[in-house]
């Protein structure tokens, strides 16, 4: 068996976006398994609508055997992200594909790992695998319906962010049952020794990630609310602090009620936000869209690894199932946040409570490290990393 993965991921380091921290973590704890990695990555990324937010810092994470191949990324206008948007068009980066499979093909050893989405990872991964004659993993971080179905059937594996990803992933694209398949949470990288046991005072709730109309997280709004009128007499009162990339939501959103319960921040860089979460009492995971009930954000991670019990909000789905199922926090639907008040200002006045909650925070804090989600990926690798599980050219 060989022991090299060629990874194709648009995001990577040192994009400072979820998608740029969790792929140049994985890649990192896969070479610490004693795997060699080439990324192909697109570099100097930007657009009219998403976040590119830089992070230099992440580039310090990669070691030796993860070697970084960036693809330069010819931005022309906003017109594919839009057309994206109105879903004209499956990927707003297919022009980035021809460059990327170029690169691809001149290092392609091993196995072929394409991230999902966007689309064009598959697209150049499944070129590179059958060109090349080698297996071909597609790791669905997000649901996409894109993808041609001949791209997924030839895949020798298939992973998922959560099972319920992974069922809706499998069924769409009538997947043989013999073909292997995993569920891997986004997980959360190995926290800072000094937030392990930092029992510094807390207040209040945080929310790190990127704010959008899918999550709504705004919506927090209607239980501080609650909660401020429930129990007026608590000090300090209870507020949020966001911290996150200016985007349209920010601007547009950014009124009215919200503005008077919670405090917007700017982007920071991982570690620095990871430092923050050790003045917070809870986090925060909104998902309003019906078309994310199948995700877990990769922000309730982070937030496990700091030992805060969380505040979900989101319908009938993953989200719920994790929280509710592991007793590390308080969920409710959208339209009923506001419901959690009175269990809230109870946390908050019986330490008891409040330290039972974060007892089984921390007791879930190894299920959900990225090192364990890795130990997984790795094995399942080993098993299709052979010349029986190429793709036939």
């Amino acid at each position: 068996m060989t022991r090299k993965i060629t990874f194709i991921s648009f995001y990577f380091a040192p994009l400072g976006r979820a998608d740029g921290v969790n792929r140049s973590y994985l890649a990192r704890y896969l070479a610490d398994l004693g795997w060699d990695i080439n990324v192909v990555c697109s570099e100097n990324s930007r657009g009219l609508l998403r976040n590119y937010q830089q992070d230099p810092s992440l580039l310090e994470v990669l070691g030796p055997r993860v070697r970084r191949h960036p693809v330069a990324y010819s931005f022309r206008g906003g017109l594919p992200e839009l057309m994206h948007i109105a879903r004209l068009k499956a990927d707003p980066f297919a022009h980035w594909v021809k460059d990327a499979t170029d690169r691809a093909l001149d290092l392609a050893e091993g196995v072929v790992y394409a991230v999902v989405p966007p689309v064009s990872n598959a697209a150049v991964a499944v070129a590179v695998a059958r060109k090349r004659g080698l297996p071909l993993v597609l790791d669905f971080r997000d649901n996409v319906a894109g993808l041609s179905r001949e791209w997924v059937t030839d895949a020798s594996a298939i992973m998922a962010s959560t099972d319920w990803s992974r069922r809706e992933m499998l069924e769409l694209y009538r997947v043989a049952p013999d073909t292997p398949s995993l569920t891997y949470f986004n997980g959360f990288p190995d926290p800072p020794e000094a937030s392990v046991h930092n029992e510094a005072p807390r207040s209040g709730i945080i929310y790190a990630g990127l704010m959008n109309w899918e999550q709504h997280p705004f919506v927090v709004a209607d239980l501080v609310e609650a909660v401020r009128r429930k129990a007026p007499a608590l000090k300090p009162p209870m507020s949020v602090d966001f911290y996150g990339p200016p985007n349209y939501y920010t601007r547009l959103a950014w009124h009215g009620r919200i503005k008077k319960v919670a405090n917007l921040h700017g982007y920071i860089p991982f570690n620095e936000i990871r430092r923050r979460f050790q003045s917070a009492q809870f986090g925060l995971a909104t998902l309003v869209a019906d078309s994310k009930n199948y995700c877990v954000p990769s922000k309730v991670f982070q937030y496990i690894a700091a030992g805060l019990p969380i505040i979900a909000s989101s319908k009938q789905g993953a989200l719920q199932e994790l929280v509710e199922s592991s007793g590390i926090g308080l969920h409710a639907p959208p339209a009923r946040i506001h419901t959690l008040a009175p269990k809230l200002i109870e946390l908050l006045a019986e330490p008891e409570s409040m330290s039972a909650m974060r007892a089984r925070v921390m007791a879930a804090r190894n299920r959900f490290s990225l090192r364990s989600q890795v130990a997984m990926v790795s094995t399942l690798l080993e098993r299709i990393a052979g010349p029986e599980h190429a793709i036939q050219s």
